[in-house]
């Protein structure tokens, strides 16, 4: 393991790294690869006039944030409030890249 690949890459048998949130490092071998399509759903918001864009997995075990608790993404209803984190430049595994935008052609 000494490089990125996608998951529809990898097969069963193959050794691959781990490390965790602190940098740990360990090595395990791959014991069954499955890749499932989901439905997906574009949920759109809008705060102080401007607008946000999100894609979930369209399931009831998606749940998003609200002031009461939480709501499963299928239960959502045009108008629900929910609470988001609104934060400046693009995300990697959640590291900000100042210079990443997203443009939507």
């Amino acid at each position: 393991p000494n490089r990125t690949r996608y998951l529809s890459e990898l097969e069963a048998g193959e050794e691959l790294m781990i490390v965790d949130r602190d940098g740990n490092v360990r090595f395990t071998n791959i014991g069954r690869v499955k890749i499932e399509w989901r439905p997906l759903l574009l949920i759109e918001a809008e705060h102080d006039g401007k607008h946000f864009k999100t894609i979930t997995q369209n399931a009831e075990t998606i749940r998003l944030v609200t002031e009461k608790g939480s709501i499963s993404v299928t239960e959502l209803k045009p108008g629900d409030e929910v609470l988001a984190c609104i934060l400046e430049g693009g995300r990697h595994f959640g590291t900000l890249v100042k210079e990443e935008r997203i443009l939507e052609l």
